[in-house]
């Protein structure tokens, strides 16, 4: 399981420090700093990072408003941007608004503000096409990872990693190797959110066909990497077994 990463552009050390320590604190990764319009862009291509949080003055331009406009130009790239500045003109606040922002703050600000933001953010680009595609209570689907709210953290999860979602009193459990989650959905509505690989094989259970470790045809029970054994009923055995390639 992972968390949030996110890349950090900041021209100040000392001010990339105190960001780096508070996101590390916040249990977030940090996949890189920047300091410059260049290195910025590099390392977006090279990590695709979550979250970017952009200092908009760096070296004495405002670059950090270009950083966010050529993200922008490719839509199926775009990530949420949180701005920082100590700048407090308007001028300066519409440029970065015309960005399309997920949020500003001005400095200096505190860690549990900087938490609030990227929460906001995160939150915030549920509705935002290309980006989130299903706000699931609990989580977001975002491509192909979603993202599980536990307390003050929201962590990523790869669509692979999971095995199955059960129905949980009136919540959905979803099952990772390591981790469940719950979410506040039924496991109607997440069956028609889900990628193909993903099969309902009893009312009550949804797998991951990717995940399946072997099939009991005996006694119809799938075993899935984690070891969990779920039953298959009669309703939706030909649905499992017609996405299967099944060698004799």
């Amino acid at each position: 399981m992972n968390s949030l990463n996110i890349l950090i552009v900041e021209d100040n050390p000392e001010e990339a420090t105190f960001l780096e320590t508070t996101l590390r604190e916040l249990s977030y990764e940090v996949v890189g700093i920047a300091d410059s319009l260049e290195t910025a862009l590099g390392l977006f291509y090279a990590h695709t990072p979550d979250v970017l949080i952009v200092d908009i003055m760096l070296h004495g331009k405002k670059d950090g408003i270009n950083i966010a406009e050529k993200i922008n130009e490719t839509p199926s790239k775009r990530k949420p941007v949180i701005f920082l500045t100590h700048l407090m003109d308007q001028e300066t606040f519409e440029m970065a608004r015309k960005t399309n922002p997920f949020n500003y703050l001005l400095k200096p600000f505190h860690a549990r503000e900087l938490e609030f933001a990227i929460e906001l953010a995160v939150e915030l680009s549920v509705n935002s096409p290309g980006l989130f595609t299903a706000n699931t209570g609990n989580s977001a689907l975002v491509k192909e990872d979603l993202y599980f709210k536990k307390g003050n953290y929201l962590f990523k999860v790869p669509l692979a990693s999971i095995d199955s979602i059960d129905v949980d009193g009136k919540y959905c459990s979803v099952h990772t190797p390591d981790n469940r989650f719950l979410v506040q959905k039924s496991l109607k509505e997440l069956e028609t959110e889900l990628p193909t690989s993903f099969c309902r094989i009893h009312r009550n259970h949804i797998i991951n066909s990717s995940n399946i470790k072997r099939i009991d045809t005996a006694y119809m029970e799938v075993e899935m990497s984690n070891q969990k054994i779920i039953p298959v009923s009669k309703t939706f055995r030909s649905g499992l077994f017609d996405r299967l390639k099944i060698i004799q």
